[in-house]
């Protein structure tokens, strides 16, 4: 299966996250602008969390590389430790540092001893730790003591976690609150509005196809926004199931009928409508399963499949 009949270029709408499709929306610029403004101002530790898809790894991934070569940079996509000590392997591992063979305490000290040398060559180590809900209450508080460490008034480490919210709610409670007083700025990422959900959109096609206004309508991206609840993950997991359904059927182009039958596939919507019984547009009844954005007409009732047949014997 190919997208070039559509005039892509390359795969938009990715299920993972991918710094090359970034897309600079308000809401996701200001969560790096917060994350960067802390990290600059000294602090030591950062809560970036949200519901599950809202595009959290990708801005952590882009708040790092807009640090560019003045950190010491280290990611963990999935802070699922055992042990500190698998906290300690998973950073030196990251980092391309031998962490095997040693005992809990060499591999703290081999830790603090490299951060402190990238401090003293003016290079902070920024950690980024993900599905940091995951962390065991020894481990954060193994990060506090981590954050204990600086030179001349400069912390080390300068410590991201990557959460969904029941950490933040977890941080209220007597168990967590020494780490929870050590987090200097906690930014809570929110679902795209309409507006932005539709520029998420076609950013992305702008990005990877020879005809960005051609390939998709504004019909179908409407109605991908209203079935997305603005979840960046749902909106390319939607769109990229329609592509897929235009290219399987050989059209060259994803309109409404197009969307809302791989909406079905997906399991994001009813099935659609057919045109049969009215004439008349549809209107929207606030957003329900399979709803035509308001001022829309309704699709044909034909499936994709029966346009291209149809297509192909004329």
């Amino acid at each position: 299966m190919t997208w070039e009949r559509l005039g892509l270029t390359r795969r938009p709408f990715r299920a993972t996250p991918a710094l090359d499709l970034y897309v600079p929306v308000p809401a996701h610029e200001s969560a790096i602008g917060l994350l960067r403004t802390a990290y600059q101002g000294g602090a030591g530790l950062a809560l970036l969390d949200g519901v599950a898809g809202t595009g959290k790894s990708l801005i952590a991934l882009r708040f790092l590389e807009s640090l560019g070569s003045d950190v010491l940079p280290v990611y963990v996509p999935s802070a699922r430790f055992g042990s500190i000590a698998d906290l300690h392997r998973s950073i030196l591992f990251d980092l391309g540092r031998d962490y095997r063979g040693l005992p809990e305490h060499e591999l703290r000290l081999s830790l603090v001893d490299l951060f402190l040398k990238s401090l003293a060559d003016s290079k902070r180590a920024v950690l980024v730790l993900d599905e940091a809900q995951h962390l065991s209450s020894d481990v954060l508080e193994e990060l506090r003591l981590l954050d204990n460490w600086d030179a001349r008034g400069v912390k080390a480490t300068f410590t991201v976690l990557v959460a969904q919210p029941e950490l933040r709610t977890r941080l209220q409670g007597p168990e967590d609150r020494l780490i929870a007083g050590r987090i200097d700025r906690r930014v809570a990422l929110e679902p795209l509005s309409a507006n932005d959900a539709r520029t998420f959109l076609r950013a992305q096609l702008e990005a990877c196809s020879r005809r960005p206004e051609e390939v998709l309508t504004d019909e179908a991206i409407d109605w991908i926004v209203s079935q997305s609840g603005g979840i960046p993950r749902t909106l390319n997991r939607l769109a990229a199931a329609s592509f897929d359904l235009a290219v399987a059927n050989g059209m060259d182009c994803v309109d409404l009928e197009v969307v809302m039958e791989a909406g079905v596939g997906v399991g994001l919507a009813g099935e659609p409508e057919s045109s049969s019984t009215s004439s008349q547009p549809a209107k929207s009844n606030g957003g329900g399963t399979g709803d035509v954005p308001e001022g829309r007409e309704s699709p044909t009732g034909r499936s994709p499949k029966v346009k291209a047949r149809n297509r192909r014997a004329a």
